[in-house]
């Protein structure tokens, strides 16, 4: 979960606080290369990594299109079980997607007022959704490396999304899925940011297409990216694709207020 934008996203108000510490765009943080020179043991490690704070779909500016899209989903309750959120950097895309995620976990997740839907902000699992300690919530990106078991893996360079990571924190944790009770309308979601960076034909997207065309049952994947064409094409056929699109004026307006 290591993950925090270098600057504030024009997408979202809570974007700094959704992303966890340890990523800037396109590069390591200093915090994310220091942790892969210390010597403590990974279980002390993967305690420093920070957690994934959830916002709210409603924090996202500008992509009233992709969150009806999501909000419909939700009340139809047929959930698909991996989803492809593409479109530019910065506009919203992780923060949506963890928001998501969260809203299929809880639940209490029912409709407001206005009619969107979200989890009850009181609930028992609210508390753990906000915190970033929600143990079926699992985000992925490339420098959970840092905390892998492996020496070998902590110790390599992180240009490209390491297949090992995705086996460690993605496939075998996605496997343990039908032994959980779904509480909502998964039992377990996880989503992988800069999918792009996973290399095109390479094995590391072949371990996720594994996983979505044989899907754990209550299992949701939420594939983050900028550029989809770097996805493989079966990838990005089995999935719900959401575009998420430019940042208008108003948009930046209501952002910058």
């Amino acid at each position: 979960m290591a993950k925090s934008p270098s600057s504030k996203s024009p997408a979202s108000k809570s974007d700094a606080a959704s992303k966890p510490a340890g990523k800037s765009t396109g590069k390591s943080s200093s915090r994310a290369k220091g942790a892969g020179l210390i010597e403590e043991s990974p279980a002390k490690k993967r305690a420093e990594l920070p957690p994934v704070v959830v916002g709210s779909m409603r924090d996202v500016v500008g992509q009233n299109r992709a969150i009806d899209v999501l909000q419909k989903t939700l009340a139809s309750g047929r959930m698909h079980h991996a989803w492809l959120f593409h479109g530019p950097p910065g506009v919203g895309k992780f923060t949506a997607a963890v928001a998501f995620a969260a809203t299929l976990l809880d639940p209490t997740s029912r409709a407001a007022v206005d009619g969107f839907i979200e989890p009850d902000p009181s609930g028992p699992i609210a508390g753990l959704l906000k915190s970033g300690t929600h143990p079926d919530l699992h985000v992925i990106v490339k420098e959970l490396a840092r905390f892998h078991p492996e020496p070998k893996v902590r110790n390599q360079k992180l240009v490209k999304f390491p297949k090992d990571v995705l086996d460690y924190f993605y496939s075998d944790r996605a496997a343990r899925a039908a032994s959980i009770t779904p509480g909502g309308l998964a039992s377990k979601v996880f989503v992988i940011d800069e999918a792009e960076t996973l290399e095109r034909n390479a094995s590391a997207q072949n371990t996720i297409l594994k996983t979505l065309e044989e899907p754990p049952p209550g299992t949701v994947t939420i594939l983050v990216t900028s550029n989809e064409d770097r996805l493989l094409p079966t990838i990005r056929s089995r999935s719900q694709r959401v575009a998420f699109g430019p940042l208008d004026d108003d948009a930046m307006k209501k952002w910058m207020r």
